[in-house]
């Protein structure tokens, strides 16, 4: 026979395991939701520890490519400095040598060979032949007797040589002065003086 203490017992364990039971899925699921929320947090940790590794990634990109940049801005400077440094150098040295040839013996006859070039258009026409002050001194007897119609004038302080010859009434004019020869190769000069350059940075290379 069931007594009342027996149905007590049997009832109290009932609640006793059922609340047990309850206490153990609250437990798993406080468990379960913190090591979520765990999870959740370690990700969010990690890609805000990636964006920042990214952010700072680009940071230093864009810091190394400023210096690089400003790097080779300098260089460049340093380098364009230097070509023109070089090729004034280069083109005083080219005005000094026509300096030196308008004073050798050779240039008398190169003047006279050149001025020959043009006989017709001076044979043909009253013309001014403008040549440096010192080749008027010495050579303007010897050319008024080869071109008769010609006039011997001296050219501007800037003359190193060669000459330059006008027709009287000013509608033609030829230029073949050392200076404006030096002056049309200029550009020519650079160019080939660039590559020069060029052509020897390859080989260091």
């Amino acid at each position: 026979m069931i007594t009342v203490e027996d149905k007590i017992r049997t009832f109290s364990k009932y609640v006793y395991e059922k609340e047990l039971n309850e206490a153990e899925n609250l437990i798993k699921e406080a468990e379960l939701k913190s090591e979520k929320n765990i999870k959740e947090s370690e990700l969010k940790a990690k890609e805000k520890c990636e964006i920042r590794n990214v952010k700072l990634k680009k940071k230093h990109e864009l810091e190394r490519q400023k210096v690089v940049s400003k790097a080779k801005i300098t260089a460049r400077d340093k380098v364009f400095k230097l070509k023109n440094r070089l090729l004034e150098d280069l083109e005083d040295s080219i005005e000094s040598s026509l300096e030196g040839f308008a004073e050798s013996e050779a240039y008398e006859k190169w003047l006279f060979k050149m001025i020959d070039i043009y006989k017709e258009f001076i044979l043909n026409q009253d013309a001014v032949i403008y040549i440096k002050e010192k080749d008027r001194i010495e050579f303007a007897e010897k050319l008024m007797k080869s071109y008769p119609r010609i006039r011997v004038a001296a050219g501007d302080d800037r003359c190193i040589g060669g000459f330059i010859i006008e027709s009287e009434n000013n509608m033609e004019r030829i230029d073949y002065t050392l200076r404006s020869r030096l002056e049309e190769y200029q550009n020519e000069t650079g160019l080939i003086f660039n590559e020069m350059l060029e052509e020897d940075f390859k080989n260091d290379r």
